[in-house]
């Protein structure tokens, strides 16, 4: 699918008390291994992490006013990139440390069997990631490296080498407070941060299936 616009921005959309509470709100959680995909689901199968593939740490958080601070941003943009996604759920956030030497490769957001995702009942069930949201939580100059890129030709970069050219650095992440949306099947990575920390809070935004 060619789109106008791969990827939307809010820079500094976010007051620092939302930040500053995300943050408290961190602290209460314990830091779990970052994995690949999700929970295992009847026979939906979880794909064992791979150190090659992502190496960072992370805490769930699911409180509604984590939600209610991004819901109206998540809409504008799409709204304003033309995506027009029918959406009316978003997964637990994941919020993000990047610490010296960690990363996460090439990788997309899309969930390849929907129907298997959630259990029966659940609001999500059905559903599918149509959007992926990524929040700054503290500038780039408290870290170096961990720079997100994106890769628009919809494959999977690892296996489809190409030239640089094909890869977008997202600058407009860099600063505290802004956020990032874009369609959850295009591919990205944040790069190993190589000085500092890095902090972000992620969001799945699902609706169901594209007709």
């Amino acid at each position: 699918m060619l789109l106008d616009n791969y990827y939307y921005w809010h820079v500094n959309a976010l007051p620092v008390t939302y930040i500053d509470d995300i943050f408290r709100l961190a602290k209460e959680q314990r830091y779990v291994e970052a994995i690949i995909g999700q929970r295992q689901i009847k026979n939906y199968k979880l794909k064992t992490q791979k150190k090659e593939k992502r190496d960072t740490t992370v805490k769930w958080l699911s409180q509604q006013w984590v939600y209610e601070g991004i819901n109206g941003i998540v809409q504008a943009a799409n709204e304003k990139a033309g995506w027009n996604y029918d959406w009316d759920y978003s997964e637990a956030a994941q919020f993000t440390k990047y610490t010296k030497g960690k990363y996460y490769g090439w990788h997309c957001d899309s969930i390849q069997n929907p129907s298997v995702y959630h259990k029966p009942g659940h609001p999500a069930h059905g559903k599918m990631r149509k959007m992926s949201s990524i929040v700054s939580l503290n500038d780039s100059s408290e870290y170096e490296g961990g720079q997100l890129e994106f890769d628009f030709r919809n494959k999977d970069p690892d296996r489809n080498k190409g030239s640089a050219s094909h890869v977008t650095e997202c600058k407009e992440v860099q600063k505290k407070g802004t956020v990032v949306t874009f369609p959850s099947y295009v591919w990205h990575r944040v790069k190993p941060v190589t000085k500092g920390v890095r902090y972000s809070l992620v969001f799945w935004h699902l609706g169901y299936p594209f007709k």
